[in-house]
């Protein structure tokens, strides 16, 4: 649960959740998404990359299929609230996010997105829709991957590098295995050195971070960086340097409160939030 975290901090320990980027495992049995809250599961994203039977991508090159979510996505977040699992805006679509504010009866997130007046990106949330986020109650976690942050001027080149690598390991992100992903890492750090990219620094993340808590206030943001999906920043490429961004907020007059809240509080109140409504739900039936 969301109160786990305090317990097991208090006890020397890391605290993760488990969460489920793409809802396309459960294309062909949507039953199990409750066999995987009973296995943790307490994040769900409707799609990635590309639409699935559940909802439009924002990034899907052939557009919209759905206008938001499908029929079996709605059953699907439906689901999701009666279970108490977080649902997770981010790659989905700006019809998606309509259709969420419509129908959640709890607040949800977007766990990795930033924003789309610093830069003009699907994967990223306009102020108007930031504002109807925070009204719900939800929460917004900053990415800190360079291509959404930043037009890092990508080449026809440096594209037909990463394709040919991607073709000589054989696979996609959605079928890669540990070991390809190693060699994927090594591939684009040759890549790299041959074809550089523009690549996005803490002040471009900063840029998008508070322009977020401007719009929304400190209680609806939190920090995403995605880093395990290519995320990272010339000036921040491990945890080691996260402390740079707790001392930008101390500077900016946050307080330790608020600042903790964007470090975790925030996403673990729409959590208990989440959980509460599904126990509540759950009492309520005869």
């Amino acid at each position: 649960t969301a109160a786990d975290a305090a317990r097991i901090k208090a006890a020397g320990k890391r605290v993760v959740y488990i969460s489920m980027e793409n809802a396309s495992p459960l294309v062909d049995d949507p039953t199990l998404l409750s066999y995987y809250h009973l296995a943790g599961l307490r994040l769900l994203s409707t799609v990635h990359f590309a639409n699935n039977e559940f909802a439009d991508s924002a990034t899907d090159p052939k557009g919209a299929e759905w206008k938001g979510l499908s029929p079996a996505g709605k059953a699907l977040v439906d689901e999701a609230v009666r279970l108490g699992i977080v649902i997770d805006q981010s790659h989905a679509a700006d019809a998606v996010f309509d259709d969420l504010i419509e129908r959640m009866p709890v607040p949800f997130v977007l766990s990795h997105s930033s924003a789309k007046a610093i830069y003009n990106h699907p994967r990223n949330l306009d102020d108007a829709r930031l504002k109807r986020l925070a009204k719900a109650g939800g929460v917004i976690q900053v990415n800190a991957y360079g291509g959404y942050l930043i037009d890092t001027a990508k080449s026809e080149a440096r594209k037909a590098a990463e394709t040919a690598l991607m073709a000589q390991l054989g696979t996609d992100y959605d079928g890669m295995s540990i070991q390809q992903g190693v060699a994927l890492k090594k591939g684009l750090e040759e890549i790299d050195q041959r074809i550089p990219l523009r690549k996005a620094t803490l002040d471009d993340f900063f840029a998008h971070f508070e322009h977020i808590l401007t719009v929304v206030g400190p209680e609806h943001v939190g920090i995403g960086l995605d880093w395990d999906g290519g995320g990272g920043l010339a000036d921040l490429p491990d945890v080691s340097q996260l402390p740079k961004i707790t001392a930008w907020l101390l500077r900016k007059g946050y307080s330790e409160k608020q600042i903790a809240g964007i470090w975790g509080g925030n996403l673990l109140r729409v959590m208990q939030q989440a959980q509460d409504h599904a126990a509540k739900v759950a009492a309520a039936k005869p």
